[in-house]
């Protein structure tokens, strides 16, 4: 079941739903940043300084236009990033929505009716919603058991 849904269906055993961060735009300077990362930290200090002194001047050396041209590809590449968040925030809400009607779906009338009587009148908001993690906690509410340990 959860294969179908991604890490979306985890929310059924952490009871939250997954974080999916919102992208980030990428400067010449994160470039710069990144460039530099990517120096060996074996290195000695006098070397690492002229490792980033290299990198520094490199940037340094090219022209507006060459600059232009790659802030460009960094605003196409960060709407492309943006573009794909929006899809799979879509792919969620409408994942959401099959696994709450999933989940419903194998419930028994009887724990059905349990849920229900539970929720009473915010029963009908959560139909509405479709919100498959309220679900879970009402299900939860209503069909666990807790064990003291003795016997």
């Amino acid at each position: 079941m959860g294969y179908e849904f991604g890490d979306l269906f985890s929310f059924a055993k952490t009871g939250k739903y997954p974080y999916q961060p919102v992208p980030i735009p990428r400067t010449i300077q994160t470039l710069i940043q990144e460039e530099k990362d990517e120096i060996p930290s074996g290195l000695s200090v006098g070397e690492r300084t002229r490792a980033a002194k290299a990198v520094d001047s490199k940037w340094d050396d090219l022209e507006e236009a060459q600059i232009a041209i790659i802030n460009d590809g960094l605003q196409e590449e960060f709407k492309a990033e943006l573009r794909a968040h929006s899809t799979e925030k879509l792919k969620r809400k409408q994942d959401k929505i099959k696994i709450f009607w999933l989940i419903k779906s194998l419930l028994s009338t009887e724990a059905l009716d349990a849920v229900k009587q539970h929720l009473l009148e915010r029963w009908a908001t959560l139909e509405a919603t479709e919100d498959p993690l309220e679900l879970r906690n009402a299900i939860k509410a209503t069909h666990t058991t807790y064990s003291s340990g003795l016997k």
